[in-house]
């Protein structure tokens, strides 16, 4: 498949946000309102001492897909290194304090992560400007993550970013609802108000004790943030009983997890965009058709 351009960035490599315009917007059939697309922040926190998650970022970049046709996004780690040598424009990472080796590589686990991504929602809070957004998304390096799908469950589900709301994403045998980290969708609301009063969370909330799902999941509940059950987020074998990951076929599905390498995610990416065409296609086919 013919690789497609990254969406043009509006800032060079110095800058710690890279921002698409978007144009598109859409009315309701059902109401007078004109609804426009939400807009994303979509940020991740990407090892630099994992080659496979190196190289799962910089490939999405190189074809514009994921996190990368969000409105804006960011590229945490702890170091600085490029994701485009460019040209036009050198892109790198953005830089957070904290030491992400100790967070093991994915597979082998060393200690919990909820201190490091508070790190990482620190440093959205200062450079990302997510108060210009109505949703910030965190996805992991090896989420295959289709933000048009996102923006199209919110709109469906009428998902207010003036309400504090956060999404419960996954299930199993043991808890019937709960947020999983491979995706997290947090209302403008829901950002303003952890970033207003997370410290007091910190005090109650034992960071270094927690993945930091849960402890998002726990400050949030803490600063009475609504969670709302949307199990289209996300599938992951954690949530779906062990169910097969191939084919991603699930048009619905905004985003599926873990794909830990180039050829396993973007094997994925591609079932999923051709089965959705397909079925776009087929239904298309079955409409009525007006006579000439």
């Amino acid at each position: 498949r013919a690789a497609a351009a990254p969406r043009t960035n509006s800032t060079s490599s110095t800058t710690a946000t890279h921002t698409t315009t978007v144009t598109t917007t859409r009315t309701a059939t059902s109401t007078s309102t004109t609804l426009r697309d939400p807009k994303l922040l979509c940020f991740t926190v990407m090892r630099a001492h994992v080659p496979e998650e190196v190289a799962l970022m910089r490939t999405q970049l190189s074809r514009g897909v994921g996190l990368y046709s969000c409105d804006s996004w960011l590229v945490l780690s702890d170091v600085e290194t490029w994701l485009s040598p460019g040209p036009p424009t050198r892109l790198t990472t953005t830089k957070i304090d904290a030491n992400l080796s100790e967070t093991g590589d994915g597979i082998t686990t060393k200690g919990k992560n909820s201190k490091h991504f508070l790190r990482a929602w620190d440093k959205v809070r200062e450079v990302g400007k997510p108060q210009d957004f109505d949703w910030v998304v965190k996805v992991d390096p090896d989420t295959v993550f289709f933000p048009r799908r996102l923006r199209a469950n919110l709109k469906r589900r009428l998902a207010r970013p003036d309400k504090p709301t956060f999404f419960a994403n996954c299930q199993n045998e043991e808890h019937p609802h709960f947020l999983f980290g491979a995706i997290e969708v947090l209302s403008r609301a829901a950002v303003e108000k952890f970033f207003e009063r997370g410290d007091s969370c910190r005090a109650g909330v034992h960071a270094d004790d927690m993945w930091e799902e849960r402890y998002l999941s726990r400050c949030l509940h803490h600063l009475n943030i609504d969670m709302e059950v949307n199990f289209d987020l996300l599938k992951d074998r954690h949530c779906n009983r062990e169910q097969a990951m191939f084919p991603c076929h699930d048009d619905n599905v905004v985003a599926f997890h873990p794909l830990r390498t180039p050829s396993e995610y973007f094997t994925c990416e591609r079932d999923a965009t051709e089965h959705e065409r397909y079925t776009r296609q087929a239904k298309e086919a079955k409409e009525p058709k007006e006579p000439k």
